[in-house]
């Protein structure tokens, strides 16, 4: 980034955090929010990553560990069943309720806005008690995996938006569910694709939030 005639050209700019806003908010480069080959982070940023990293494995759970953990039970139970997009639904509530600094709202304190109708909602609903019914859980269908968490009182608040090709459907997980769907499906298959979502679910719920998602302030 140069400075040239007073200028400072930036290499990114994320459109939600900048949107409609006076203030732009310059930070060094970090891999945990915008992958690009030809740009490296300064020693002190990288020094700071690998220290949290660290931090993360001594203190962090496995997937099976979170999988048996009460709330992770609570999201089963309400959604019906384990699959990966209700992990993304678990890691993405306790993401935000983590930077919103707030536990399940009780009452309409806390405002969930979601961009899709998938697997994921049902374990936002569970867990930060924004729901249909009390207005504070709010559909705009976007067609996007994006989150947005605030809360009424603070007015504090966080986007999350997956990052591309962080989680994909692989093929034969997308014929399975077509055979589901048709009513075609063997009892093999159907064991074939429990233990593909099992797999996709662990390799969620084994990924930090920052690197499934684009965190944004709001």
């Amino acid at each position: 980034m140069g400075n040239a005639a007073g200028n400072l050209p930036a290499m990114h700019l994320d459109p939600v955090g900048v949107e409609k806003s006076p203030i732009i908010d310059i930070q060094p480069y970090s891999k945990s929010y915008l992958q690009e080959e030809n740009l490296r982070m300064p020693a002190w940023m990288a020094q700071i990553h690998r220290e949290l990293e660290t931090e993360y494995k001594e203190i962090g759970m496995n997937a099976q560990q979170i999988m048996e953990r009460d709330d992770f039970k609570r999201c089963e139970a309400f959604h019906g069943h384990v699959c990966g997009g209700l992990a993304i639904g678990y890691v993405a509530a306790n993401a935000g309720l983590a930077w919103l600094e707030e536990q399940r709202a009780l009452d309409e304190e806390m405002v969930a806005i979601v961009e899709t109708d998938a697997c994921c909602v049902d374990a936002i609903q569970v867990l930060t008690g924004c729901t249909f019914g009390k207005g504070n859980l709010i559909y705009k269908d976007h067609g996007k995996v994006g989150f947005t968490f605030f809360n009424r009182r603070t007015g504090k608040g966080v986007r999350l938006a997956l990052k591309p090709d962080t989680f994909r459907v692989n093929d034969r997980q997308i014929e399975l569910f077509k055979k589901t769907r048709d009513g075609g499906i063997s009892e093999a298959e159907k064991e074939e694709l429990a233990a593909l979502g099992s797999q996709r679910t662990a390799e969620v719920l084994n990924t930090r939030a920052e690197d499934l998602f684009n965190m944004t302030p709001v």
